[in-house]
Order: structure tokens, then C-alpha cells, then sequence
């Protein structure tokens, strides 16, 4: 496996499960997002890590104030989308890693938006191979999310939905509940926020 193919994700074994719950668990660990607890009963598959689209984010700490104000003392320089309302929480990681909780009120439901600065070697390869290689995914290619920047999609599998992407300098992924975060509202946020970071 080539350094940062599964950039995106938690840290650990390759469990049982297809290339898709591998997938989900290395990107997670890279953006700094580890010891994820499941609040939602369809997050994710069983046999995996767990993870938490509730207020509690393992790894990460809740920054105070309104998240358009919070979005400025985070490690990395990122915009929000106005179009998808107002996030339920902001938070600050390890690893100058940033968090942007939206609840299930959001335009898409509930779904979380990470960005940490791109780990070595994944590049626009890494993309196109997570684009492609989720046998368990019914929804497994790129996507176009802004002028020059690509998705991978990777939905309706054994675990969330999501989509990840590079942009300026940072690998950037939205992941939400497989059962009310599917593959058409996933890349809608994604594209969202692409664009909101491409201004």
C-alpha cells in the first residue's frame, strides 16, 4: 500500500469489511480524527471504528463563540458555506487538524466537514485511487466539486458516506451517516464547501 493511498483515514488494522471500511479508517487517523465514538446507530458498520456525529469529538476541542468567529482561531484556514446553515460546533485538533460539526437541521443532515494540512504522498493519485478501489461501494468515483478540484466518492458501503478531496494544501472530507447522509447529499456538501474554499 502506497503512503497516503488511505491518507484520509484512522489509524490501525485493515479490518474485515471490503476496502471501503479500510478506507474510512485511514483517512480519519491522518486528519487527526482518533478515538471516534458512535452516536449514531447507522454511522458506521459494526466491525469498524466507531464514529461520533455528536457534540463529544475524541481528539478534538470545542471552540467558543459563533462558528463563523470560531472558524478564525482554527490551525488551518478554511470558509464555511453559508447555504448549508449554521454548524452545530467547531473544533480545533492535533495536528493543526480542524472540524466543522453540522447537525441533522443542516441543509444535507447531519455530517461532519475535516481539514488537516495533506499528509506526504497523497496527491491527485491518491484521489483518483480512492475514486476507484471501494469494492463494497455502490457509489465509488470522482466527482467534480469545483473548477480544477476532484472528489472521491465513496457511498452506499458498509459503513458513512463521504467524499475527500484536495485543496489548497489541505486534504478536506465530508462524512456523515450512511442511512441520512447519502451519496447525492454527501457530494452536494462537498461541492459546497470546495467552492466556499475556492473564493
Amino acid at each position: 500500500m502506497r503512503a497516503g493511498k488511505w491518507g484520509a483515514y484512522a489509524d490501525g488494522p485493515r479490518p474485515a469489511g471490503g476496502r471501503r471500511l479500510a478506507a474510512v479508517v485511514i483517512v480519519l487517523a491522518v486528519a487527526g480524527l482518533l478515538g471516534w465514538g458512535l452516536t449514531h446507530p447507522n454511522a458506521g458498520c459494526a466491525c469498524g471504528p466507531t464514529i461520533s456525529f455528536g457534540r463529544h469529538q475524541p481528539g478534538f476541542r470545542r471552540l467558543a463563540g459563533a462558528p463563523q468567529r470560531a472558524v478564525l482561531r482554527l490551525p488551518v484556514h478554511i470558509r464555511l458555506a453559508s447555504e448549508l446553515g449554521r454548524p452545530e460546533g467547531v473544533y480545533a485538533g492535533s495536528s493543526h487538524a480542524a472540524l466543522v460539526l453540522y447537525g441533522a437541521g443542516s441543509r444535507y443532515g447531519a455530517f461532519r466537514f475535516t481539514a488537516a494540512p495533506l499528509p506526504d504522498g497523497f496527491g491527485a493519485r491518491a484521489v483518483r485511487e480512492l475514486a476507484s478501489e471501494c469494492d463494497v461501494c455502490t457509489e465509488n468515483r470522482l466527482v467534480l466539486l469545483a473548477p480544477g478540484v476532484r472528489g472521491a466518492l465513496m457511498a452506499d458501503g458498509n459503513g458513512p458516506n463521504s467524499v475527500t478531496w484536495r485543496e489548497n494544501g489541505m486534504q478536506m472530507v465530508v462524512l456523515g451517516p450512511a442511512d441520512s447522509f447519502d451519496g447525492s447529499r454527501a457530494v452536494a456538501a462537498a461541492r459546497a464547501l470546495a467552492q466556499a474554499n475556492a473564493r
